[in-house]
């Protein structure tokens, strides 16, 4: 094991931050970043591939002065980003994972990144099935191959380091949707003559063979050799195939000594023996030279556990927090008539008698949550009296109170380094960061451009800063909310809404650059500006407001206030630069109608969640059911919806994310703010409260942790 010492990182970090926010800086500091990062590679050796392009532009210097400004390119800037990314989410710690397994207890952890689930490359970790998405991809093709083609485990993975019987990648052909796999050798097959079957699909992609595998070699290194390989090239050992096997099996409450590798073989033998499959066919399909496979042949009873639904049923139950029914018992954190901040009792006052702190006008409608901490911005664009704009919600005594993020200083009003009136926020737990949409104006004064700015949540400092230009933005514009786009385990893009000047705007924190796309899908339809909660009507010209995006990041959602369509955009077309609004129109799409209105959206692992206004609840939509029941994503529509509580009325929900299997949302009595009817008193219960109920599932931006 390789330990980097902690303040070695925070050094890197603090400077990595430092630079990011320069356009020239000194040779000497230069050099001292890339000896930082140099030093560190020694525990990541392929880091060493982003390290390069600072070596080129040290070289590039002809003034060898230490003194000498340098102009930073976006190349290094690019590489920097990417560092600090890694960094937030890097625990100094490497392990180092031998070839071949000698024991069960070294399976338990050998990742680069521990806790990590896009870096490094565990297989199991803190009672997690498969942390990286690539060898979740890897043993759901394995398992799914095992079953459907027959296979002994001996002929997919390698046994005491031979490879001369495995299956190799050149073994393999998908051709006109069939999955044809030449089989070089097997037990039965003394000559070494091989054999070749064909593998047809299945109905359901989550377990066909086709599907898995082909999207397994998509992902897989350009490595020749055994066609199962971890990232770094290493063939899957029979060891680590049967020890996964036999964790997923654990975990999902099942008697794991019951099964092994070879129950997949026995599983499939017995389906076909149960459909009629005739027994000279199954000893072809499973090369058996003889009947002896009617030994073997399993009760019916297990064949749905042994057979094609193992990789389904053992993966879904065997993720650290798989897919339950929702619990419709919520749970109210913070409440208040009147919001109030944390600070202490006379600079309160002093605040309240110079009309600085207006607690009437302070009002919560978004949020984010990083592991339970609570993030909350609060718009002052058109009130005075609110001294922060961001904020996270802390209990003090009992009480619920505001504590300025990153400080008090930071929020100050007319400040340009700072935060003057943040919108929508959104955390990237992979990465500790928190995106801020800011739009400038404080008490109805302009004195910032609009801007995105992304602080490290542990540093409380910034990392990043983008200024929409006026080409992007006009003056009409307002920008409301915001989701976050991955692309090769980076998070690369946001894409923001623009809800009066109906826009959707798309940041890409790499270049540096935005742009915007303006399509009808995101005007207000005046026949549904009418909103009507407990017998009080409020009228809306909003456009386009709630946004999410797929936990494959493949599709984005978003719908306007005043409408009840929900529509659909890939983000391929997002992210090409060459895109127009004619390509946008080609490619948008509608996914359903709502009976009531929305005014925020959010995604977990495998649903969408999203307030009905009207009926005082919270919808779900369950996103993956509707895929497997329409047959792809491009072709879903809004079907299998579910309401969370039926039972509650919540005063008008808004800004929800999901953090740790609970989806967090707000109330705040919208509708009464615009009428001018919100009461102060008491009298009327509580304006304003943080609640959260458990749907189990996790933030969108950790990506398909489940098998659909």
């Amino acid at each position: 094991m390789v330990i980097i010492p902690q303040e070695k990182l925070e050094k890197l970090q603090s400077e990595l931050s430092s630079l990011l926010q320069k356009k020239k800086i000194m040779l000497r500091e230069l050099e001292s970043i890339t000896g930082l990062m140099s030093f560190c590679s020694r525990a990541i050796p392929s880091s060493r591939a982003f390290i390069r392009r600072f070596y080129d532009l040290i070289a590039s210097v002809k003034c060898k002065k230490h003194h000498y400004k340098v102009r930073l390119n976006k190349e290094v800037k690019a590489d920097a980003m990417l560092w600090l990314q890694f960094l937030n989410i890097f625990n100094g710690q490497c392990f180092f994972p031998e070839r071949v397994w000698l024991s069960n207890d070294i399976l338990q952890l050998f990742t680069d990144s521990s806790g990590n689930q896009y870096l490094g490359c565990g297989a199991f970790f803190n009672d997690c099935v498969c942390k990286t998405r690539y060898e979740l991809s890897l043993f759901k093709a394995a398992f799914s191959l095992a079953f459907h083609g027959l296979f002994r485990v001996g002929e997919l993975v390698v046994t005491n380091s031979l490879q001369s019987h495995t299956l190799q990648l050149s073994d393999i052909h998908i051709l006109s949707g069939l999955l044809q796999v030449c089989i070089p050798s097997s037990k039965t097959d003394q000559l070494g003559k091989g054999s070749n079957i064909c593998i047809y699909p299945q109905l359901d992609l989550n377990i066909c063979p086709v599907n898995l595998v082909s999207e397994f070699i998509k992902s897989r290194p350009p490595v020749l050799g055994p066609l199962f390989c971890h990232f770094d090239g290493s063939p899957l050992s029979r060891y680590q195939f049967v020890t996964l096997l036999k964790k997923a099996i654990d975990l999902s409450g099942i008697d794991q000594t019951r099964y092994s590798s070879h129950s997949f073989r026995i599983g499939a033998a017995t389906t076909l023996s149960m459909d009629g499959v005739s027994d000279s066919e199954i000893m072809r399909l499973g090369r058996w030279s003889s009947n002896a496979y009617k030994g073997i042949v399993g009760d019916p009873v297990n064949v749905w556990i042994v057979g094609s639904s193992i990789v389904k049923h053992a993966f879904v139950t065997a993720r650290d927090r798989p897919a339950q029914t929702v619990d419709d018992k919520r749970e109210i954190i913070h409440e208040w008539v009147t919001l109030d901040y944390d600070f202490p009792p006379r600079m309160k006052t002093m605040l309240k008698d110079s009309k600085l702190l207006i607690p009437e006008n302070i009002a919560i409608s978004n949020l984010d949550v990083l592991n339970g901490q609570i993030f909350t911005p609060i718009d002052r664009t058109s009130k005075p009296g609110i001294p922060a704009s961001l904020n996270t919600v802390i209990k003090r005594n009992g009480h619920s109170l505001l504590k300025p993020f990153p400080n008090l200083r930071m929020n100050r009003a007319g400040d340009c380094n700072g935060i003057q009136s943040a919108t929508s926020v959104n955390i990237d737990p992979n990465t500790n960061l928190i995106w801020i949409i800011d739009e400038g104006v404080v008490n109805k004064v302009r004195f910032c451009r609009r801007k995105l700015m992304i602080f490290d949540i542990r540093t409380r400092r910034e990392v990043f800063r983008h200024i929409f230009p006026d080409s992007v933005i006009s003056e009409s514009s307002k920008l409301f909310d915001l989701t976050l786009d991955r692309d090769h385990d980076l998070t690369k893009y946001a894409y923001i809404v623009d809800s009066l000047a109906f826009k959707l705007i798309v940041s890409d924190t790499i270049t540096n650059k935005s742009r915007w796309f303006s399509h009808p899908s995101m005007e207000a339809e005046e026949s549904a500006g009418n909103i009507t909660v407990n017998g009080e009507t409020i009228f809306s010209r909003g456009g386009i407001n709630g946004i999410s995006i797929s936990s494959d990041f493949k599709f984005v959602y978003y719908f306007s206030v005043a409408s009840f369509k929900t529509w659909q955009i890939p983000t391929s077309i997002l992210r090409d630069c060459s895109s127009d609004n004619i390509t946008f129109a080609a490619n948008v799409r509608m996914v359903g109608i709502r009976q009531h209105h929305a005014v925020s959206l959010t995604s977990g692992t495998r649903s969408f969640f999203f307030p009905a206004q009207e009926i005082d609840d919270i919808l779900k939509w369950d996103r993956v059911q509707d895929i497997n029941y329409y047959g792809s994503e491009k072709g879903v529509n809004i079907r299998s919806l579910q309401r969370l509580l039926s039972t509650t009325a919540l005063n008008w929900a808004s800004g929800m994310h999901i953090d740790n299997g609970y989806l967090f949302f707000i109330t705040n009595k919208f509708y009464k703010i615009r009428l001018g009817t919100m009461d102060f008193s008491g009298n009327d219960g509580p304006n304003f409260s943080i609640q959260k109920i458990f749907v189990g599932e996790d933030s969108y931006l950790l990506g398909t942790q489940y098998v659909k």
